[in-house]
């Protein structure tokens, strides 16, 4: 009935591993920006745990206490 976003999570890793190799050519460094995620750490676990990304960022230190389990960089990011 309401509104609803579909996440395609295997589109998603499949993504960011064709952008994580070409970064690795090039010499740049990716991290999972985890903004539009909102905080679901449940999902941020799946996408680190079959991607090729190990950082997890986000502006919010709540969200990154929520991933504090999951095995990946963390950092906190502000503009």
């Amino acid at each position: 009935m309401y509104p609803c976003i579909e996440i395609k999570v295997d589109g998603i890793i499949d993504n960011i591993n064709i952008l994580k190799k070409a970064c690795d050519e090039r010499g740049i460094f990716i991290s999972l920006v985890t903004k539009v995620l909102a905080g679901d750490s449940a999902l941020v676990e799946k996408i680190i745990s079959k991607s090729d990304v190990k950082t997890i960022c986000d502006s919010r230190l709540q969200n990154l206490i929520k991933f504090k389990d999951i095995n990946a960089e963390k950092w906190l990011i502000r503009s």
